[in-house]
C-alpha cells in the first residue's frame, strides 16, 4: 500500500467499511460459541452488528486519517515496508480507540475495545495491501502537451 500524501480517502472508506465488521468478529464469535444454536440467535447478531457500526465508525474512519498521515511521516527508505505499516496500524487502531472509548467506559472495557480496534486496523490493512489501495489523483490537473 503506497501512501504519498497524508488524506487517502480509499484507505478511510475502506476501514469505515470493513473495521467495525472485524472489530466485531471477535466479540459475534464468542456470543456464538456461549450461546446455544436458537432462533433468537441471527437478531442477537444484527442488533450486535449495529451496535458494532454505531460505535465504530468513528474510530475506524480516525484510525484510517491517523494511520495515512504517520505513514506519509515515516523516511521514504521504511514508507514501504510492510511489517512496518501493519506495525503502524495496530499502534494507531489501538490507541485511537482507547482515546476514544476511554471517555465513555471503565479503563478495562476501554481496553478490550482498543485490542479489537488494533485487530480490526490489522486486517483492514492487509486488505488494503493486498487490493493496493492508493490515494487517487485524478483531481490534479494534468499539463497540455506541449505547454512551457
Amino acid at each position: 500500500m503506497k501512501i504519498s500524501s497524508w488524506f487517502n480517502w480509499r484507505l478511510i472508506l475502506l476501514f469505515v467499511v470493513l473495521g467495525p465488521l472485524f472489530g466485531a468478529i471477535p466479540v459475534l464469535f464468542n456470543v456464538a460459541v456461549k450461546w446455544e444454536a436458537s432462533n433468537g440467535l441471527l437478531v442477537i447478531f444484527l442488533v450486535f452488528l449495529a451496535w458494532a457500526y454505531v460505535f465504530g465508525v468513528v474510530p475506524a474512519a480516525l484510525t484510517a486519517l491517523f494511520l495515512s498521515l504517520l505513514t506519509s511521516l515515516l523516511p521514504t527508505s521504511y514508507r514501504y515496508r510492510t511489517w512496518l505499516q501493519l506495525l503502524t496500524a495496530v499502534a494507531t487502531g489501538f490507541a485511537v480507540t482507547l482515546a476514544l472509548f476511554i471517555m465513555l467506559f471503565d479503563p478495562l472495557t476501554a481496553v478490550k475495545l482498543a485490542e479489537h480496534g488494533a485487530f480490526s486496523a490489522l486486517i483492514c490493512t492487509i486488505v488494503g495491501q493486498l487490493l493496493r489501495v492508493v490515494p487517487n489523483n485524478s483531481f490534479k490537473p494534468t499539463p497540455l502537451r506541449g505547454a512551457a
